[in-house]
């Protein structure tokens, strides 16, 4: 569910989904996502990037994940990107390399 009923932007293999949108439910997409919003549920995809302003309460199972922002719950990650701010409370499973900082 999109608050606000505004279509997010979704260029080639890329979906962008702003601040001004609250999503909940199971989102699954075979690209890159970029979140910078509060999502409830679990998400697949590709690749995620969480900005500054995302928050994530659920699951995501990912091959790629850069995070800025926020995530309570379970994380499922081959390479995982803990950027300055960012906060993961719950699991976090990864099979690759894990960048702090």
């Amino acid at each position: 569910m999109l608050a606000g009923g505004r279509p997010q932007s979704c260029v080639g293999h890329m979906l962008k989904i702003d601040s001004k949108s609250v999503m909940r439910g199971t989102f699954v997409a075979a690209g890159r996502v970029e979140l910078d919003t509060w999502f409830e549920g679990d998400i697949l995809c590709s690749r995620l990037d969480i900005g500054r302003d995302g928050y994530v309460l659920g699951n995501i199972t990912t091959r790629e994940l850069y995070v800025q922002g926020q995530i309570i719950g379970t994380v499922h990650a081959g390479i995982v990107h803990l950027m300055d701010g960012s906060f993961v409370e719950g699991e976090l499973i990864f099979r690759g390399p894990a960048e702090f900082g």
